[in-house]
């Protein structure tokens, strides 16, 4: 199974308050080594990750190192793709990286896309329209679901 993980996926794991999260996210890499998962990040996750204050960005160039993600690039077609996410108000214009997560994923035909994004990425109008937006350009379905949903779904 093709994996694509979105950048809060990695960011829970230094976010003290959010415990539970975390905890699940670890289990999440645990299984993912364990069923053999090909994880995959975009190049906008490693300029998310270039933000992060010097520590955390080590830290998480750690993570994803033993983790070895493959890499994916932002195209043309990604681009595009997350445009029409944007114009079909599935995401707002101010949060375009996350329709370009998105279009990411779709593009590379990654089977699930993991995020604790639950505010623009993982909720049901953005998931519905994407899918609807990916059937009448020809795009394959994506799942879109929380690191707690692949464990429940293994278990």
């Amino acid at each position: 199974m093709r994996i694509y993980l979105e950048t809060s996926v990695i960011n829970v794991l230094f976010d003290e308050k959010q415990k539970e999260m975390k905890e699940k996210t670890e289990k999440f890499f645990e299984l993912a080594k364990k069923r053999d998962y090909t994880l995959l990040v975009s190049d906008l996750v490693y300029t998310e990750i270039q933000r992060a204050p010097l520590e955390k960005k080590q830290k998480i160039e750690k993570i994803l190192s033993d983790l070895r993600p493959e890499r994916l690039d932002t195209t043309n077609e990604v681009l595009d793709l997350s445009n029409e996410y944007v114009k079909a108000n599935l995401i707002p214009k101010s949060y375009r990286a996350d329709a370009i997560h998105i279009a990411i994923a779709v593009t590379y035909e990654v089977d699930i896309i993991v995020s604790w994004n639950l505010r623009h990425i993982v909720r049901l109008k953005t998931i519905m329209g994407v899918n609807e937006i990916n059937k009448k350009l020809g795009r394959p379905f994506i799942l879109i679901v929380t690191p707690e949903e692949v464990i429940e779904w293994e278990d």
